[in-house]
């Protein structure tokens, strides 16, 4: 995955992380139990280069599993 990850240019330098969010609407309140505490949900992705991906949902570090069971649940 790190070749999404900005690998510089002649006059601008390379980038350790790309990030991707995502903001889904929960107002309903049809997410798993874990997830419903907020009328939206924010999903993000992070990766670093060398280091790999770290998760969260709503501000909460979460693991790539919590994540695919989320929208499994859907």
């Amino acid at each position: 995955m790190e070749d999404v990850i900005f690998a510089g240019a002649a006059t601008r330098p390379a980038r350790n992380f790309a990030e991707v969010a995502l903001i889904l609407d929960n107002a309903e309140r049809l997410a798993p139990a874990g997830f419903n505490d907020n009328d939206q949900l924010e999903i993000i992705r992070r990766i670093t280069r060398d280091v790999g991906s770290a998760y969260k949902v709503n501000t909460k570090d979460v693991r790539a599993r919590d994540v695919q069971m989320l929208f499994a649940d859907a």
